[in-house]
């Protein structure tokens, strides 16, 4: 029968290179620049009624193809970094920087900053691909590597380039 037939592996998948230190990480993408942009977000809607701004919750992280190996190792040191800033745990909280509180961004559901890896962008690599970050209802887009600094009219963008 065609089921008894030995099976014989096509091809094998070896990672390519090794993997990147969090200092590597960091010193590539620029991952404290990209989290205190994050951290620091813009105004709420309300804000001009005296609103407090607050961080970007729903964060798109737009990774062309020769770079999304990393990509989830960047999101696990971004997501590092973010914890461990004091303005998440103000912003989570409610509470002043600086103050002895436990809480976390991740401890709200509602309040917690979420990463979303982008990749195989529409238009071409270079181009910082808003629709895409729009049907994950981002809050703003952060483009790594090569990039046309192409105006963004629908959501910020901070782009990361070597």
């Amino acid at each position: 029968m065609f089921h008894d037939a030995p099976v014989n592996a096509v091809s094998a998948v070896r990672c390519r290179r090794t993997p990147k230190s969090f200092r590597e990480l960091c010193n590539r993408y620029k991952l404290e620049e990209v989290a205190s942009f994050v951290l620091n977000g813009t105004l709420t809607p309300s804000a001009a009624e005296g609103s407090v701004s607050g961080p970007f919750l729903r964060v798109a992280l737009q990774f062309p193809d020769d770079l999304l190996d990393d990509s989830v190792a960047v999101v696990e040191a971004l997501k590092s970094i973010v914890l461990s800033d004091p303005r998440c745990i103000a912003a989570s909280s409610g509470v002043a920087p600086g103050s002895s509180s436990d809480v976390r961004c991740c401890s709200d559901p509602e309040k917690r900053i979420r990463f979303f890896v982008v990749a195989d962008n529409t238009f071409g690599s270079c181009c910082p691909d808003e629709i895409t970050a729009q049907h994950y209802q981002s809050d703003c887009l952060v483009p790594f590597g090569e990039a046309c600094m192409s105006r963004s009219t629908r959501i910020p963008v901070f782009y990361v380039q070597d």
